[in-house]
This record gives structure tokens, sequence and C-alpha cells, in this order.
């Protein structure tokens, strides 16, 4: 059999095997971070949801949403890295800061191919961000597109090599992702031919 024929099989086989998967995140918690992400030192806080995923491994389709949120009704205190958390909402230390990021919540929906973050919003310090934003998927290609928007009002950023407030407003795009790498990319070239000139 030629290669083309059996890649072209092999496709048809893998649009022909279906897929109904749903992911539960119930009653977790965020404590799981750590794991996950080298850059988390800690995080607790509630989070909601399911989804359900139909359709074929090269076209996936997704229902449903993720959700993190505190419990308002419990107001407990919690020690951690001997500090005292009021529990306002879901809490995350990042490796690198000193305080904390402290009320966080999210929605997270999924649609066909389609994830919206609807809010990602905490507060550090005084100040406080909130992130929107969308991706579109294309099948098991990755991000066919996105967006991301930030928008940070009087953040209390405490580092080891900064310290003070910041506001910020950014959109990220795919598009503006690309232009930014092809700048890099020229500013390269054009190095490597200046080293190949003074050779």
């Amino acid at each position: 059999m030629q290669l083309a024929t059996m890649l072209a099989t092999s496709s048809q086989i893998t649009r022909m095997v279906r897929m109904d998967v749903t992911l539960y995140v119930e009653d977790a918690d965020l404590s799981l971070l750590p794991g996950m992400s080298p850059a988390i030192e800690w995080a607790f806080g509630e989070t909601d949801g399911q989804v359900h995923i139909s359709g074929n491994i090269l076209e996936p389709k997704m229902e449903g949403h993720i959700a993190i949120h505190g419990n308002d009704s419990v107001n407990n205190t919690i020690t951690l890295s001997k500090k005292a958390i009021t529990d306002d909402g879901a809490s995350i230390k990042i490796k690198g800061l000193e305080n904390v990021v402290e009320n966080v919540s999210m929605v997270l929906n999924f649609k066909d191919n389609v994830i919206s973050l609807d809010h990602f919003k905490g507060k550090l310090g005084n100040g406080s961000f909130n992130i929107t934003g969308k991706a579109i998927l294309k099948g098991i290609k990755g991000l066919e597109d996105y967006e991301l928007n930030m928008e940070c009002d009087k953040l209390d950023i405490q580092t080891a090599f900064y310290r003070g407030r910041a506001d910020l407003s950014l959109n990220v795009t795919k598009a503006n992702i690309e232009r930014v790498k092809e700048f890099f990319a020229v500013i390269d070239e054009k190095r490597k031919s200046e080293l190949q000139l003074d050779d």
C-alpha cells in the first residue's frame, strides 16, 4: 500500500472514532496547582463545573464551563507561610511574589471549538486585575486564533527586584504575537549577517 493511501486511510479511521468524555471539576480544590506549575507556591479555593467533549480527535467539540470561586458564606482564617489569610475567595501564592493574589475568581466557558474566558480576576494588595479573552481551537493542531485583554489597577507588586504599584492595559492577539516574532527574526538575521561580515 502506498504511503499516501495509508495516510488517507488513517485519517478516515481517526474521523470515524467518536469521543464521549465528560470532565468533572465539581468540589475540587486549587491545592493541585503547585503540582501542575512550578511557578505556584501554594493555592486554595473551590472549583466547579464540567466539560463534555464529543466529536472526533481531529474535530473535537466541547460544551460546559469551569469556575473558580470563593466561599463567601464562610469566614475562616487560614495560616499559610506564617501569614493569616482570610478566606474571602480563592488565593494563589506565586513564587517570587511576596504578597498573595487574593479574592480570585474565574469563569471559563466551552462551546464547540471556542473557549471563552468570561473573567479571571483578583486582588494584589489594594490593587486589582481582570483578564478576559477567547481562544478558537483547530482540532489537535492547537490554537487557530486567540485574544486576551488584561486590565490592572494599582497592583501592589512586591518582589526582590521591584516594589511598587502598576497600572496596565494590555491586549494580546495571535496576530500581534506573530508580528513580534517576525520583528525579532529580522533582528536575529541582521545580527547574524553582521557577525559574518566581522569574520
